[in-house]
Parts: C-alpha cells; structure tokens; sequence
C-alpha cells in the first residue's frame, strides 16, 4: 500500500462497511474481502502510466493564504485545491492522450505551480516575495519553484516503457523541487476519467456505489475491470446512464473454456452486471452470450435496445433488438463460411443444466443465465414479476413464469454485449474473428 493514501484508505473502508452491511459482525466478515479490492486497485494504479491532464500536487503545497511581514500572499492556482495538471504534448499517445516521460519537468510548460508553500522562509526570500507585487495574487510557488531536470521513478528502469527516447514515467514517479526540498508526485494518471478519493486523495477507479458492489459480491481481481469499461461506455453513451442496463461480459463468468466438455453445467463463462440509473445493483456470474455449442449463431458485440418478451411464449424474457423499432440483429452464423448476416428473435432467457436439454443447445444465438441465479437475477432488474414459490432448481419451475402485467415488446432498456475478456481460442472458435465477411 502507498503510504500516502493509508489513512484515508481505512477511514473510506470504514465508510463503505458500514453503508453495504448493518451488522457489526457482517461489517467484520467482510472486511478482509474489501482489504482485498483496494489492495488489487491500489496496484493497478500505481502501474499507470502518466499521459497529459495528469494531476499533481506538491508535498509542502496549501490553498490557504499566507502571511509575511503582514502582508498576505493569496494562492490562485490553475487546477482543484493543491492539485495542478501536468501538460505533455507529444505524439506517441495513450488512448489519444500524450504520454509523459522522464523529461516532462520544464516549469511553466509541464509542470504549474502549486499556489503558496509552507515551508519556512529565509529573511532573504522574504524580501524578494514582498518585492513582487504578482506573488500577493498569484501564490508564492511561482517565484520559488527550482526543479529536477528529470523525474525519479521507483522501481528503477527495468520492464518499463521508452517514449521518444526517454522512460515513461508511471505513478510511482516523484519530482524533486530544490527550493525547499520538497516532492512533487502524482495524486491521478489522468488516464481515468473518475477517481474517487476522500478529501481529495484518490483510490481507485470506483465511485462509492462499485465500491460497496465490489466488496458485497467479492469480486475478483479479473472482474473488476468492469467498472472503468462500464464508466467508458457511460462517456461515449450518456442514454445508459438512465435507467436498465445489463452488462454482459464473456470470459469474466464461473465456467470458461472452448468446447462443451469444459461447461458441465452450461455455458457459463460470462458475467452479467445489472446496473440501474448509472449504479450496479445485481450480478450474476453463471451467464453467457455464446451457444452451448460452435454451430448455432453468435450475436456481434454491441449496444442493443431491450423489450419485455415471453421467450417461445412460455415465460418472462428480453429480447434484444438494434434499435428501438429494429429487431434484426447482427450475428456470426457458423455455417462453415463465418458470414455474418441479421437474425431475429435473440432473447435473454435461462439455460439449465446441459443433461436437461441434450438433445439440442439451450442457445442458438441467444444470451442466457443460469437457471439456478434466473429467477432472482430477473426480479432484481424487473423484467420478472416477483411471485410466491421456488423457481431456482429446474427449467421446468422457470416455464411456469408466465406473464402477468407487462406487454410483449414494452421496453425495458439496454443490454451491452461485450467479449473483450475472452480466451482467444474462445474468439476463434466461437466468433470465426479471422475470416468473417460482412454481408447483405
């Protein structure tokens, strides 16, 4: 763990326990799994590299007004309390942001000042501020900031990337300043778009919501990548921060694997991640967008519009459909030629287990989720009508989930399909990735 963020870290545990579990005991139970999450997420920050906007504070840095001589020194500063953007323009990008190298330290191009400093002042500096008429607005770091010709990087250079001659430099990196003897250091990458962080200190990539979400349903280090790819689709589609969403990831789920030998209980490598009005609600990791086997169809990735459906008239389902009037979808259908043309009629529905259902798949081109998680995994994002009974232990006991109140087609929301995260000879067997062709 960075020392920085210790105390706060457990202070922010402390708050997340307490908000996802009442009980005392629970909030004890669980801690070790939370210890685990930021443990996980502190890593993978510290492995960030740096890119422009990246943000940086000074060790010896304050917002606050200072006092000389009885004169006051305000602190106007170009970025959030003591935190300025570092600036990089080059061409070598990361997710079309510059990256930062060992060199970026030129004051007033890369690096900005802090507003004012709390070090202790000589006599001699003293008078030199009080002479300047600019520093009683614009902060004293102006006019004493003296920096390192280069970056510190810990560890030293081994495995690390070179950027137009010189070593990347990651959150590890510290910024001499030989003014006062002080470090500059990195509070964000500027990779992530969110960072949440108690009293301005950073955490990880999680708002306060995936947070107890992550703690509550022990997520592993695999899958919580979900949270800065869900935050990616929210950034490039503001509709899917409204309302259901389902994220459905392949290759994250309980059960992974190319052939049917590897799914005895179905084809479950995916996990399913309800989210409701911008914030996750329920899960499910025994769910999946393949067939049970290759030769059915396979739905493209994408965003699709969800309705209310009886699947094959029986019980509560989704279905997908491209648009809001449009059910074709697009699909890889495994003919030998992997051509991908339109298909209609794809659902979200449950699979149980294979020996139920051995004489054909549970999927041809469908999205399905386990028998054993269906029922609850439906009620939870309301396109199931919750009822009195046990609908958990077959398929038999979901057909008898008929429909009560809501109207073929009724919209429900989105489901966002997404196989990032799968196996490559997963993609290759299931998708045919390397010799599709687009057709009419």
């Amino acid at each position: 763990m960075d020392d920085r963020y210790a105390a706060s870290n457990e202070e922010q545990k402390d708050r997340i326990l307490r908000a996802a579990f009442g009980d005392e005991a629970e909030k004890e139970e669980n801690r070790e799994s939370l210890d685990y999450v930021y443990e996980l997420m502190e890593q993978d920050i510290l492995d960030e590299y740096l890119v422009n906007g990246a943000r940086l504070t000074c060790e010896k840095a304050t917002a606050a007004p200072i006092v000389i001589d009885n004169q006051c020194f305000f602190a106007d500063i170009c970025g959030k309390g003591t935190q300025t953007p570092l600036s990089v323009n080059r061409r070598m990008k990361l997710y079309d942001l510059p990256f930062a190298n060992l060199s970026d330290t030129k004051k007033g191009v890369n690096i900005f000042p802090f507003g004012n400093c709390t070090c202790e002042l000589t006599e001699a500096e003293k008078q030199y501020l009080k002479g300047i008429p600019e520093a009683k607005t614009e902060g004293i770091c102006k006019y004493l900031m003296r920096l390192n010709e280069s970056w510190d990087i810990f560890p030293r250079l081994e495995g690390r990337n070179y950027i137009e001659g010189y070593p990347a430099i990651d959150m590890r990196a510290r910024l001499f300043c030989h003014s006062k003897g002080a470090f500059i250091y990195p509070v964000t990458s500027g990779q992530r778009s969110v960072m949440y962080g108690y009293e301005d200190t950073p955490l990880f990539a999680m708002d306060i919501d995936e947070a107890i979400f992550a703690a509550k349903h022990n997520l592993t280090e695999e899958q919580l990548v979900i949270f800065s790819k869900i935050q990616q689709y929210f950034d490039a589609d503001s509709k899917l921060e409204q309302g259901n969403v389902i994220f459905a990831f392949e290759g994250l789920g309980s059960f992974s694997g190319p052939s049917n030998s590897d799914h005895p209980n179905g084809q479950f490598g995916a996990i399913f991640i309800l989210y409701q009005d911008g914030k996750p609600q329920y899960m499910s990791d025994k769910c999946s967008t393949l067939p049970d086997n290759v030769g059915p169809a396979t739905i493209e990735d994408g965003v699709y519009y969800a309705v209310h459906i009886l699947h094959k008239d029986t019980y509560q389902a989704l279905q997908l459909w491209t648009t809001e009037k449009d059910q074709w979808v697009v699909g890889h259908y495994h003919d030998g030629r992997g051509d991908i043309r339109h298909a209609d009629g794809i659902n979200m529905h449950a699979a149980g287990q294979l020996s139920e259902h051995s004489s054909k798949p549970w999927s041809i081109g469908c999205l399905t989720i386990a028998v054993s998680d269906y029922y609850e995994f439906g009620t939870n994002a309301e396109f199931i009508e919750p009822r009195h009974g046990i609908y958990n232990q077959n398929y038999a006991q979901v057909k008898t989930l008929g429909n009560i109140n809501f109207e073929e087609y009724d919209p429900w929301g989105y489901v966002v399909v997404n196989r990032d995260y799968m196996e490559i000879t997963e993609k290759k067997k299931f998708l045919y990735e390397e010799n599709s062709n687009e057709t009419n």
